[in-house]
């Protein structure tokens, strides 16, 4: 390393002491000739020194004579006392220059320590700790390489200097780096070339120190600086290098194991928002709800044959007459046309605690386990948003649409069913059949809504809404018929009020309409006659006219028509 600027004694301020000022005089007032002295260029600092007849005596400090005392033989006290003197002041001044650079060194030490602290990138540790390394230690080059796991090379991590290539890398065992490796101790070599290890073309440093960096008894890298100058490191300078060595490892093996841990949790966050995703994926497919109800948190929990059992309102809807309008349109039409409207009703089923089971073609089938109001309120609000859609398809040249709705209440199977390698959620139960075939009976009585007696004894205030019971059918497979209720909330408000006005004797007529008693002619003649005086109230319900005709024809045809009529099943 560069040499310091060597200490330096100053006669002059040594003889201006009080105690060496007071021996030039006691000794120039015992001896027969005043003391002078000089330095070694002649320079007077006390005394005559212009009598030649003076013995001259050296004052040394090592090999060095810095100066004489002239005067008699008792001048060579003074001047042995003063080499006394003067190495005690050089000792004294190398002391505290050494003290001074070593605490210059531990201060130094102590601010990078704090920097790599502060820091939690190993690339960025590893380059701060090449930059406060060549202020530390004075180098032409300086570079840390770290042992990679995986290919077992030292790779250069940071550098400085114009020899250091940033891809260079070394195998374990090759060179000075990979010998320190393998030891752990940290080397100088004050003659690069005319070492065996020497890896020819690296550079041409002619010095260099490297430490280990070091983490208890593991090495995981080093830190290597060199000079062009021959001989220029010291012991003292190995011990800076690799104070600085054990000081950064493990900052550096924290920074990594900080950043593969943000690795590990940002490929874990990924995971995760890719299983969100996926999941929200499926939920399309299989609805989310579907899987709470079978205690399942996501869809590769599910199992083939897991089933729950609970009480639900089914919703069935469909569009009328969509077979005649998909005729006149391309495939791809039907898809945008389906698509279209099958999103203005899925937010609706969503918003009244309801999920979607299944889209059949142009139909819905939704699940409500909140409450048969919720599904009622759902297929109301569906036929209300329908309304506002066909003023924008009037508006755009398209036929309005017309759509059936069915509910029913009862218990149903939720489930998996299917075999190993193909898996679908699905619904069975009675109660999905008779929503079902409900909704068809919309055809039949010209209806927008009908709903199941089961539906109608579970809403918690029916009558809050504007409906009416209508008749009663018979399920295919089933001896009991069902009462079957109209919701007409959606009629024109002329029509709701002639329904209301109607209500009680429409109701009444449909009740002795199925009166099977003996006199069953009496009864459909008096039932003609209250559905005759509700058509007279309200000219347009579709209903009361099929059951006026309904009533001519048994009427007409006798026990044969009645026994047909009754024989229909849904």
């Amino acid at each position: 390393m560069a040499a310091n600027k060597p200490v330096q004694v100053s006669l002059k301020r040594l003889i201006a002491k009080k105690e060496i000022s007071c021996l030039i005089s006691d000794t120039s007032c015992a001896s027969d000739h005043a003391v002078a002295v000089i330095d070694a260029q002649g320079q007077v600092f006390c005394g005559n020194a212009a009598d030649s007849s003076l013995s001259r005596h050296a004052i040394k400090l090592g090999d060095d004579i810095i100066g004489w005392v002239l005067g008699g033989e008792k001048a060579l006290f003074v001047a042995r006392a003063l080499s006394c003197l003067a190495a005690a002041e050089l000792e004294k001044k190398a002391l505290g220059r050494e003290t001074l650079e070593k605490y210059k060194e531990i201060t130094m030490l102590y601010n990078i320590t704090e920097k790599l602290a502060t820091n939690l990138n190993p690339k960025e540790v590893a380059q701060l700790v090449v930059i406060e390394g060549k202020k530390l230690v004075e180098a032409d080059n300086i570079s840390l390489m770290l042992m990679s796991k995986d290919a077992g090379l030292l790779e250069v991590i940071a550098a400085l200097g114009r020899e250091f290539h940033p891809k260079t890398y070394l195998k374990a065992g090759e060179g000075v780096a990979g010998t320190v490796i393998h030891t752990g101790v940290a080397e100088i070599v004050n003659d690069v070339h005319a070492d065996s290890r020497h890896v020819h073309g690296a550079n041409n440093s002619k010095s260099l120190m490297c430490a280990p960096l070091k983490i208890k008894d593991k090495v995981i890298g080093v830190v290597n600086v060199s000079s062009r100058h021959p001989d220029f490191y010291t012991s003292g300078d190995l011990k800076l290098l690799a104070a600085l060595a054990l000081q950064s490892a493990a900052a550096i093996e924290n920074a990594r194991l900080f950043f593969n841990l943000e690795k590990a949790l940002e490929q874990e966050q990924r995971a995760r928002q890719e299983q969100v995703e996926l999941n929200i994926a499926y939920s399309r497919f299989v609805p989310h709800e579907f899987l709470q109800y079978l205690n399942k948190e996501s869809i590769t929990d599910v199992q083939l044959g897991d089933q729950s059992l609970m009480e639900m309102t089914v919703l069935f809807s469909d569009i009328r007459s969509f077979t005649s309008l998909s005729e006149r349109m391309t495939p791809e039409e039907n898809f945008h046309f389906i698509n279209a409207y099958l999103k203005q009703m899925e937010p609706i089923v969503n918003t009244y605690n309801g999920f979607i089971d299944k889209f059949i073609g142009d139909a819905i089938m939704a699940l409500f386990h909140s409450g048969a109001d919720d599904a009622l309120k759902a297929a109301i609000s569906m036929l209300l948003t329908l309304s506002e859609y066909n003023r924008k398809r009037r508006g755009d040249g398209f036929e309005p649409l017309r759509v059936g709705i069915g509910l029913n209440t009862g218990p149903v199977i939720l489930g998996i069913v299917g075999g190993h390698n193909r898996m679908d959620g699905t619904v069975i139960s009675d109660a999905v059949n008779l929503a079902s075939r409900i909704e068809d009976l919309n055809k039949y009585y010209g209806t927008d809504l009908l709903i199941s007696d089961k539906t109608y004894r579970s809403l918690k205030d029916p009558s809050r809404y504007h409906m009416r019971a209508i008749g009663q059918v018979k399920v295919k497979g089933k001896s009991e018929f069902v009462t079957v209720h109209e919701v007409f909330e959606v009629d024109p408000p002329e029509i709701q009020r002639a329904k209301l006005q109607t209500k009680h004797k429409f109701e009444k007529a449909c009740i002795i309409f199925y009166d099977n008693g003996s006199n069953y002619k009496k009864n459909i003649v008096e039932a003609m006659h209250l559905f005759e005086e509700c058509i007279a109230e309200n000219p347009y319900d579709k209903i009361t006219l099929a059951y006026i005709e309904q009533c001519k024809n048994i009427l007409k045809y006798g026990v044969q028509e009645r026994q047909m009529y009754e024989a229909h099943e849904i």
